[in-house]
């Protein structure tokens, strides 16, 4: 391989050299390739398309050589460097959960956002989803024993509301309390079981 360089500026004014190009006969095959892979380099640095469809693109859309298409490696051969060059230029994973997401990731091509959790904000997120899961234990749990047959066995406190419940419900049956004390009577004792 040629080790030698032509330096021109960004207007393709010469500008000097190194090296010497006296060892080797011109390969115009590893210039077209080296514009095709520069073509390459540029779509996934840009696009967030997949790395084997843009370069099955490119490779379609180039008018290479039969010499130079031989010469070209495969989209699985060339994927790995690909795919260190679009990570090498991935933004890194943030530190804390304050962030910007970027316009490339957040807006559709409608130009509709595509995210919206980086607009709301929680404090307390992972203390919440660790209360959805407990409570999703908690909810598996009971329908088991409901499934099974197998039922809860009840406290003595909720024996002695039942029982109070049962009472209350057989007075106002009976016709021994009227409806406004069978309310007041019933508050009186929702409001001792939430204490």
């Amino acid at each position: 391989m040629c080790s030698a360089y032509i330096h021109t500026d960004q207007n393709d004014q010469y500008l000097g050299k190194s090296g010497d190009h006296n060892c080797h006969l011109p390969v115009p095959e590893t210039i077209e390739l080296s514009i095709f892979k520069e073509k390459v380099k540029e779509r996934i640095v840009k696009e967030t398309v997949a790395i084997g469809k843009i370069y099955d693109n490119e490779l379609a859309s180039a008018t290479l050589s039969e010499a130079a298409l031989a010469l070209a490696s495969l989209p699985n051969e060339a994927k790995s460097s690909l795919n260190r060059l679009r990570r090498q230029k991935t933004p890194p994973l943030p530190k804390s959960s304050i962030f910007n997401v970027p316009d490339a990731y957040s807006i559709i091509t409608n130009g509709a956002s595509f995210l919206f959790s980086d607009i709301l904000k929680h404090p307390n997120v992972w203390a919440f989803i660790n209360l959805l899961k407990d409570e999703e234990v908690h909810f598996q749990q009971l329908l088991i024993y409901t499934n099974s047959g197998k039922l809860k066995k009840d406290s003595q406190k909720t024996c002695v509301m039942q029982n109070k419940l049962n009472q209350l419900r057989k007075r106002y049956g009976d016709g021994i309390i009227q409806l406004s004390e069978y309310h007041y009577q019933l508050s009186l004792l929702v409001g001792m079981k939430s204490q």
